[in-house]
């Protein structure tokens, strides 16, 4: 997966509320335990997250 523009990443992020971000670090984290596969969409999700607002998983666990 290429890796997306700094710029880019922090606009959406910008626009995307904290609970929802946080929403996408549990699919991650729980895709991950589990070694199951997730939707294409929440992968965004997590990536966004993690990217941006790597603090937020301390924020989830």
């Amino acid at each position: 997966m290429p890796c997306p523009d700094v710029e880019e990443v922090k606009y959406i992020c910008g626009h995307i509320s904290a609970s929802t971000l946080r929403l996408g670090i549990v699919h991650g984290l729980a895709a991950t335990f589990l070694k199951r596969r997730m939707h294409e969409k929440m992968f965004e999700l997590w990536y966004l997250s993690i990217s941006c607002y790597p603090d937020l998983i301390h924020d989830v666990l």
